[in-house]
């Protein structure tokens, strides 16, 4: 489930490959995760299992752990961003639970996107700049609020409309009377809105405010309520 979101969050512009530590490779995907990803557009029925023996780890810059003691034996790569994931398998359980842990999933990947956003821009500022950089936190922006509109009946007590927008959502968050984390959320997601309609509007934001935008959106994430399944 995970290689079939980071493909469509991510895009074609990644190379994305998942593997497990002594696991068969050829083995098919479980009838639940292909039906829960089947939900949202995903199609992960023709996937195959490979071991991590199979696929070249060290020409990856970012490897994604599931269950860290499987990585204990492993050789990753000193250069690499190595992320931990606390998702749990649900092999075994019913579709229900799929569903779930295909939401917390989902919400790992695009917080995943945004570090990546980061790192890159960070990484090489000449390169990345101007439209060019506007344009990947875009990206960013735009997953991140599409996570906010599926937790619209947690957010705001009520499903959100399909064409709401970040701001508008931040707007009606601050004006709640939640507690302190609430306006908190609230305000950053109106300061990531402020950069990402700079952007839209064809006046690209300076790469230092587009730096802060991406850390609040990755902050953000952690300051989420529990996610509705998929």
């Amino acid at each position: 489930m995970a290689e079939g979101w980071a493909r469509k969050i991510f895009g074609s512009s990644h190379t994305i490959a998942s593997a497990g530590a002594k696991t068969d490779s050829g083995g098919s995907a479980a009838k639940h995760a292909v039906a829960a990803l089947k939900r949202v557009g995903i199609d992960i029925s023709g996937h195959a299992t490979s071991d991590t023996e199979d696929i070249d780890i060290q020409s990856f810059d970012t490897i994604v752990v599931f269950r860290p003691s499987a990585a204990e034996g492993l050789n990753l790569p000193a250069h690499a961003a190595i992320t931990y994931f606390d998702i749990a398998d649900p092999y075994g359980e019913e579709f229900p639970v799929y569903c779930a842990t295909a939401a917390r999933i989902r919400r790992a990947v695009r917080k995943l996107h945004a570090q990546d956003v980061l790192r890159r821009i960070q990484s090489d500022p000449a390169k990345h700049t101007g439209s060019h950089a506007a344009g990947m936190f875009s990206r960013a922006a735009k997953e991140f609020e599409k996570e906010l509109k599926s937790l619209g009946d947690q957010l705001l007590s009520r499903k959100l409309p399909v064409k709401i927008t970040l701001g508008r959502i931040g707007t009606e968050l601050g004006e709640n009377e939640q507690g302190a984390a609430t306006r908190e959320l609230a305000n950053d997601i109106m300061s990531i809105n402020e950069a990402w309609v700079a952007g839209k509007h064809g006046d690209d934001p300076p790469t230092p405010q587009i730096i802060s935008a991406l850390e609040r959106i990755i902050e953000a994430y952690d300051k989420l309520p529990s996610e509705a399944t998929v």
